[in-house]
């Protein structure tokens, strides 16, 4: 294997860990296990087809290809360019407190100190970060930043985003404003990036975190100068599935203005689940137990702790409804407590096929999926019609085809065959991963010693925050230790707040010279 294909492997493909850039005894460790030589490095950097940076004052060497190098250099150029391309209206600081406040009369909520300060900042800002964790009122932020952004110019055309289908309708389930896919509003599709200009005044890009470097990249080369930005997001979830820590990054440079949101209203202080979030953030695995979360421990009296899960799940979804409940897993397909594994049994449980019409389809990770009506299904990959992550039901199905109701789309139907149909999963469980975007009042979480690989703590605060009213954990002690002692986000190497940073003070002395 030619080398820098071999180091773009290591960023994008199954080697990779998202960082960008690889240091020099990690490149040097994963090529002696793949048995590949670098002894044409220094000859590949001259020519550009590898790049090299060693940051002052570290003593280390980092290599990156030159596609990743431009994308996190054009990332950088294009946030400076529309931070200081934008030029917000000329109004007084007491004319958007008054529409703040006529905008709290509205709807009813009174803004804490810090939601005030992020409507102003996002008034104010050509590119900004909301973030903040679960209940921290980003919601009523958005609601209140239109309500004042449409005052202040009643013909603005403000766009609601986000990564994936399911944090769309969230978005219009909590604001009231239509969203799209942020792939879908830019004509974006996995492997296919056709540019195209924004079409509106102001993106609002939600659930953030979820954003790869690349999608970013396609994004903000989408966006006119004069244009706005405005990202929101949790830095404590889960980073994307693909290369890069945008959301950390944009924070960290502190360059970009962001405001964080840290006083939770949704939940009370006192509740487990508030307390439990809090204590996964500072590391704490002395969780509180109460109704609102159950700490089961996995494999008690030798039980099997699949057949935990499914007794959890069967008595959630008695009390909650079968809409309400989900299984969340570390794993979708690996090992013997991944989610595929429990969709099928719980479907023989609840929707047994029996000698009803199925469509079998075969798992990544090689098991055999019986679809058929009434099963809840994942759609895995975008699609012109619904988007990764969307989840539906079987109405109707043959051996050969099958049709998906998605109501959060009105009446859509959507039809699949054969081949169309290996884009779905069984939806009674999903991964973690998978379940970014999305809340049930009851959610059922497994994290034991088989998932150690991986284990980390944005996996353990994405999956407690999917809960509304519930959240029950199966676990071994160890296992909840050890993720609550690995950040995934933090194991990243990426050079975009550096990057961000200096393109801003060249943009300062170009406008001094100008």
């Amino acid at each position: 294997m030619k080398l820098e294909y071999f180091i773009q492997n290591c960023i994008t493909g199954g080697r990779g860990n998202g960082s960008i850039w690889l240091e020099k005894q990690e490149l040097e460790e994963k090529a002696k296990r793949c048995k590949v030589s670098l002894a044409p490095l220094p000859g590949l950097v001259e020519r550009g087809n590898v790049i090299c940076y060693s940051p002052e004052g570290t003593g280390r060497t980092y290599y990156t290809t030159p596609k990743m190098d431009h994308m996190e250099t054009e990332i950088a150029e294009h946030i400076i360019r529309i931070m200081n391309g934008y030029h917000p209206l000329a109004v007084d600081q007491e004319v958007i407190d008054h529409y703040i406040e006529k905008a709290e009369l509205k709807f009813g909520k009174t803004l804490h100190e810090e939601q005030r300060k992020a409507v102003n900042m996002a008034v104010t800002s050509g590119f900004c970060v909301i973030t903040g964790g679960p209940g921290t009122g980003k919601t009523c932020v958005l609601q209140t930043l239109t309500y004042v952004l449409m005052q202040l110019n009643v013909f603005v055309d403000i766009r609601f985003t986000a990564p994936t289908g399911k944090a769309a309708r969230r978005i219009e389930e909590s604001t009231g404003s239509f969203a799209k896919t942020t792939q879908m509003e830019l004509g974006l599709a996995p492997g296919n990036f056709r540019h195209r200009y924004f079409g509106g005044d102001i993106l609002v890009v939600d659930e953030v975190s979820m954003l790869d470097m690349e999608t970013t990249y396609e994004v903000l080369r989408a966006i006119k100068t004069g244009d706005k930005v405005i990202f929101v997001g949790d830095i404590e979830q889960l980073p994307s599935v693909g290369p890069g820590a945008i959301l950390r990054d944009l924070i960290f440079s502190e360059v970009v203005p962001a405001t964080m949101l840290t006083k939770t209203f949704r939940q009370a202080e006192d509740s487990n689940i508030f307390g439990n979030i809090q204590k996964i953030i500072n590391k704490d695995p002395d969780f509180s137990a109460g109704e609102d979360f159950v700490i089961v421990t996995a494999g008690e009296n030798e039980s099997d702790p699949m057949d935990q899960l499914v007794e959890i799940f069967l008595q959630e979804r008695q009390t909650y409804g079968a809409d309400n409940v989900v299984c969340l897993l570390p794993y979708r397909r690996s090992g013997k407590l991944c989610s595929d594994r429990f969709n099928n049994i719980i479907q023989e449980i609840v929707n047994p096929v029996g000698d009803r019409p199925y469509l079998s389809i075969q798992s990544d990770g090689g098991l055999e999926i019986k679809l058929s009506a009434g099963d809840p299904v994942m759609q895995l990959e975008n699609r012109e019609e619904v988007a990764n992550g969307d989840v539906g039901y079987v109405v109707n199905c043959t051996n050969r085809s099958l049709t998906v109701s998605y109501p959060q789309y009105g009446d859509l139907k959507v039809e699949y065959d054969n081949t169309t149909a290996k884009d779905l999963s069984l939806a009674y469980a999903m991964s973690i991963h998978k379940s970014q975007g999305s809340e049930y009042k009851s959610v059922i979480m497994g994290i034991t010693n088989a998932h150690t690989a991986m284990l980390n703590k944005n996996i353990l605060y994405t999956g407690v925050t999917r809960a509304k009213e519930r959240c029950v954990l199966l676990r071994e002690e160890e296992a909840v230790i050890t993720a609550l002692h690995k950040e995934s986000e933090y194991d990243r190497t990426t050079f975009l707040a550096e990057k961000i940073n200096q393109c801003y003070k060249e943009s300062l002395i170009s406008n001094q010279v100008a």
